[in-house]
């Protein structure tokens, strides 16, 4: 492996467990939003919203309540970290190599190139993460007797088996494929926009080609992240019904054989407004998590190649190339 590809998957790895960790509990909150908890659970979804905060809010954040709060909220934080660095470092790396290769052979428009690019990133991503997902999520949805790490995994095997641990793969796919594309495509055409801008403003005697800062980078992925999170709330309903059904339904009987047949019984049993549940919190979630991400992952490839003496990685010479008003560098 190069120098520059082992940098990208450091990289990765870090922004992503970074985000994950100082998100958790937006997650935490979503999944109980839009998990079908039984009904005598459903006290805790509101009680989990309010707990941190009235803890902080009170002052009350080291008493007996306010450790209960925070443990709850970071309850399945383990699985998460165990499958965020692999997951995101794959990620990252297999999208800068299909991009670039994409990029050199093909005479696709770059919005197509991005979205291409993010598919096959999360495809080869998902395999890492799934099990690492079915794992939290039941360990989120466990309101009535929290499971430990090892205890969701044994509790699944011996369900389940081995495949266990990847159900939900497809409904995983149909979600994070199309967030992803859409996300790093609509991030790319804003990075590429606002180089397009600053570029303008210079004098037209200089070749000198304008890069974005890492906070510049941050900025373009909180909104291209909760562009592409709220269009895609409806896929992320589904995919964690499909994935906690066994620890919510009465007996762990699986109700939904897949993404099309979970929408056509949520809204056929409850209403058409419940595939947007727990919108706000993902927004939030996924909008704070691409500055977050985006930022981190651009701070550290950069602090990486510099002292790799790589020197910037692929810098913003698509600027030149692509818009047509202005002079292609030498």
């Amino acid at each position: 492996m190069s120098a520059e590809y082992a940098a990208i998957l450091a990289a990765g790895g870090l922004s992503g467990m970074a985000a994950d960790a100082v998100l958790y509990p937006l997650d935490h909150y979503k999944t109980l939003r839009q998990a079908r908890l039984p009904t005598q659970h459903l006290h805790l979804v509101n009680w989990t919203s309010r707990g941190l905060m009235t803890t902080v809010t009170k002052g009350s954040l080291l008493t007996k309540g306010g450790l209960r709060a925070i443990r709850t909220l970071y309850r399945g934080l383990t699985p998460t970290l165990l499958g965020s660095f692999p997951g995101t470092a794959a990620f990252w790396a297999t999208y800068e190599w299909t991009k670039r290769t994409l990029k050199r052979n093909s005479v696709l428009p770059p919005f197509v190139v991005h979205l291409l690019a993010a598919s096959a990133a999360q495809v080869v991503a998902c395999v890492i993460r799934v099990p690492f997902e079915v794992v939290k999520q039941q360990m989120q949805c466990s309101v009535h007797r929290p499971l430990s790490t090892r205890a969701a995994v044994s509790r699944i095997y011996v369900a389940q088996g081995m495949a266990g641990l990847f159900v939900g793969y497809g409904a995983q796919l149909a979600r994070e494929v199309p967030f992803d594309a859409f996300e790093f495509a609509i991030w790319e055409k804003l990075k590429y926009h606002y180089e397009i801008s600053k570029m303008r403003d210079r004098p037209s005697y200089t070749n000198e080609i304008y890069t974005l800062s890492p906070m510049q980078s941050a900025v373009c992925g909180a909104l291209a992240g909760a562009i592409a999170g709220a269009a895609t709330t409806p896929l992320d309903v589904c995919k964690t019904r499909i994935m906690t059904q066994s620890i919510t339904t009465q007996g762990g009987k699986i109700k939904y054989k897949g993404v099309s047949d979970a929408m056509v019984k949520i809204v056929r049993e409850e209403a058409m407004f419940h595939l947007m549940k727990g919108v706000v919190p993902r927004v939030l979630w996924i909008g704070i998590g691409g500055f977050l991400m985006f930022g981190a992952y651009e701070f550290a490839k950069d602090a990486l190649f510099r002292s790799l003496e790589l020197g910037r990685y692929e810098p913003a010479e698509r600027a030149c190339q692509e818009c047509k008003c202005l002079k292609p560098t030498s």
